[in-house]
């Protein structure tokens, strides 16, 4: 556990996390939303960083910088890359539990290159439940509450989405 001392600090940057990522999987725009979820896991990786959530926190740094390139529709060719990005992670590996963010990074790297709309919303729920478990075991005060406010808030639009067929 790195720096430990400041635990309130740290654990801020969890809440903080948990905001940029709400105002995200709010939108119906795939825009808003990979813009949100970009800001998200820049700050996420840095809260898992000083938690000594080192798997997590590498994820979570992936995460974010395929959110933000994957707003262009150029980045497409790059999904190979990101897709390899997750093997040295496996390095970082001690327990079961650390294979969760990987799995839902590969996910979610499917999800944010090759769909859209609903079919999208729908990866990514799957991809926030292994981080909400990932989490919580980690400790994670803001990034628990940030999965589980991300799985209800995605839920909701994809019932709207769904609702009016979007």
């Amino acid at each position: 556990m790195l720096l430990l001392e400041n635990i309130y600090f740290i654990q801020g940057l969890g809440i903080l996390c948990f905001l940029c990522g709400l105002s995200g999987y709010l939108s119906k725009s795939d825009v808003h939303l990979k813009f949100f979820l970009g800001m998200a896991g820049f700050i996420l990786a840095l809260h898992l960083l000083l938690l000594g959530a080192y798997a997590g926190a590498g994820a979570a740094a992936i995460a974010s910088i395929r959110a933000f390139l994957t707003i262009k529709h150029w980045a497409k060719p790059l999904a190979p890359l990101f897709f390899l990005s997750y093997a040295p992670l496996l390095l970082s590996v001690e327990t079961i539990v650390d294979c969760l963010p990987i799995a839902a990074g590969l996910g979610g790297t499917y999800a944010m290159f090759f769909l859209s709309g609903l079919k999208m919303r729908l990866f990514l729920f799957a991809g926030t439940a292994l981080w909400l478990i990932y989490n919580a075991l980690q400790l994670s005060i803001g990034g628990t509450m940030l999965e589980i406010l991300f799985l209800s808030a995605n839920a909701l639009t994809i019932y709207r989405m769904k609702k009016e067929k979007v």
